[in-house]
Formats: C-alpha cells, structure tokens, sequence
C-alpha cells in the first residue's frame, strides 16, 4: 500500500485527475503496476490531506541525463517528448521542471509512476 505525498503545487491537479503521473528516486521497496497508491498532501504535518486513492497503471525507468536531458525505458527522449513528459507531470514550463530536478545528480535513476484516470478520494 505505497503512499505518495504532493507539494501543494500539485495536489490540486492530482484531485481533478489532470495530474496522473509522478517522477519519483527509486524506492527501496519498489511501486508495481498494480498496486493500490494512497495520494497525500503535506505527510507527515499538520496539514496532511488525502488526495484520493488510485491504481498504478505503471511504472517506467526514467533518468536524468547531462544538459537536462532525460532517457525513457533505456530511449534517450527529444525535446517535444521531455516537453509532454514535463506538462504530464504538471509543470508549467521547462523552466520550473529543469529547478526541480537540479537537486539530482546526472545519472540519478527515477521511477515514472502512473496510474488510473479516476482518482477515488475515499
């Protein structure tokens, strides 16, 4: 029963189901398609707020590579492709998803976790 914490950026998106993707650093106990996920705001706070409950569609290995670039199941992706991938996830602009990610070394291996359209905010 993985559970998946929002920034408050994006957790509206999650609650409409315009947001059904997230890039995640491989987990130590990795999602698998299939699983149940528990959508959350503000884990671990006060605040804390469940988005909705959702099935995991898949999971893809994504990594980041040198000069913003990103490679997809092993596929290095071109420029339209990181720009889909980036509004999938919910980022306004390139811009805001390459600050993101500079936290991360090139190389840093993510899971690209999707899942179902309806997000059951049970």
């Amino acid at each position: 029963m993985p559970a998946l914490s929002f920034n408050k950026q994006f957790a509206r998106l999650v609650e409409l189901g315009r947001k059904r993707q997230t890039i995640r650093v491989k987990r130590k106990r990795p999602i698998k398609a299939g699983d149940r996920l528990y959508l959350y705001t503000g884990m671990r706070t006060k605040v804390c707020r469940k988005l909705g409950e959702a099935d995991c569609a898949s999971v893809r290995p994504l990594v980041k590579l040198p000069d913003n670039g990103w490679s997809l199941d092993g596929v290095e992706l071109v420029t339209w492709e990181i720009d889909d991938l980036l509004g999938d996830d919910g980022f306004k602009c390139r811009g805001d998803f390459v600050e993101w990610f500079a936290q991360y070394p090139d190389g840093t291996e993510f899971d690209l976790i999707m899942w179902e359209q309806e997000v059951d905010n049970a």
